[in-house]
């Protein structure tokens, strides 16, 4: 006769398990998440300055073509 009792601990203890996995996947989901978001928001940091900075060579560049 098959052991009920045993095949439901073996149940409870893999549930626990697959419960365990999915909050330590949640609390990595959360830090990428933060990662992605840092990263971003130097990108966008990176393209503004970029943009100025094309400004400053253009305006630089003009200026010395009109002299």
């Amino acid at each position: 006769m098959y052991n009920i009792g045993c095949c439901y601990k073996n149940i409870k203890k893999k549930r626990w398990y697959i419960m365990k996995l999915i909050d330590e996947i949640k609390v990595l989901q959360e830090e990428l998440n933060s990662i992605v978001n840092e990263n971003s928001n130097d990108m966008s940091r990176l393209i503004n300055l970029s943009e100025k900075l094309d400004k400053l060579i253009a305006q630089y560049y003009s200026e010395t073509q009109n002299k």
